[in-house]
């Protein structure tokens, strides 16, 4: 299981390092949806559930915050390194294990770690696909992110 999370972390680090790169090469002013928001809600999504497993609140994170494109290369790096060291450290029956969290709204829930984790990179390869589909509508060539490109 602990193999499975590290691979799929980093396929994730894969694609939003594709994404960094195209978004730093794009000279474009994007009306309505903004990839660079967009992805910037990836990575806050991303830290924001690694606090939850953790159990820690080490600063605020604001889930719709913009930041600029070299925050976001700084952030990423640092969202894998996290969630690389955290699953590192894992015991293997810790996955099935339930976690308890407070969501966005203040709320308990509690799902295990496997479903959480699998969760935060089905949510990040949703928005990049958003933003594939918003680069494609200014006419820019989208980026080939599939998970089987990374194979």
């Amino acid at each position: 299981m602990k193999k499975y999370f590290l691979d799929l972390f980093e396929y994730n680090n894969w694609a939003n390092d594709k994404i960094i790169f195209k978004l730093k090469n794009v000279n474009h002013n994007f009306d309505g949806l903004d990839p660079h928001k967009i992805f910037s809600h990836i990575i806050a999504a991303q830290d924001t559930w690694l606090e939850r497993v953790k159990g820690t609140k080490s600063y605020n994170i604001f889930l719709w915050d913009e930041y600029s494109i070299q925050e976001l290369e700084v952030l990423s790096i640092n969202s894998h390194k996290g969630w690389n060291k955290y699953i590192t450290r894992m015991n293997d029956k810790k996955f099935e294990k339930l976690c308890v969290y407070k969501n966005s709204k203040g709320e308990e829930n509690s799902r295990s770690y496997q479903d959480i984790f699998q969760h935060v990179i089905n949510h990040s390869t949703y928005h990049r696909g958003q933003i594939n589909q918003i680069l494609r509508m200014n006419n820019i060539e989208p980026v080939i992110i599939d998970f089987i490109y990374y194979c």
